[in-house]
């Protein structure tokens, strides 16, 4: 009986950090609104330093600069791509397989209609959430 408790305990604890560590990478807000690294990605295309950019903007611009087809869409390459950016940005360096696993959890999480892309309204829902 008492094995079974603990066991009982240790898969709770377990499922608790679990669900902690399913947040998806794309919403880092710390990257998101990183208004130097955007500016450096915008700079040919927007004047960043003359438009002001709220947190919104900031989020939408970080949106559209990953979805390279322009499709309205991230799919898997394009998150990898966000997700490359981010480490390299920042220094860090991952594995395939990591990068795999925040890609599928990526769309586990954020792909509400199931259609294998993140639009930027499942975007927007999995940011705010």
């Amino acid at each position: 009986m008492k094995l079974f408790i603990v066991s009982l305990f240790l898969l709770l604890l377990l499922s608790f950090v679990t669900c902690a560590e399913r947040i998806s990478p794309l919403r880092d807000t710390k990257h998101i609104k990183d208004r130097k690294h955007i500016e450096e990605h915008l700079k040919e295309q927007v004047n960043v330093k003359e438009e002001k950019l709220d947190d919104e903007s900031m989020v939408m611009h970080y949106f559209k600069l990953h979805d390279t087809d322009n499709n309205g869409k991230l799919d898997g390459l394009e998150i990898f791509k966000a997700m490359s950016d981010y480490t390299n940005h920042n220094d860090e360096k991952f594995d395939d397989a990591k990068f795999a696993e925040w890609i599928d959890r990526a769309l586990e999480d954020d792909d509400r209609n199931g259609d294998g892309y993140i639009d930027y309204a499942e975007y927007m829902l999995a940011y705010n959430s």
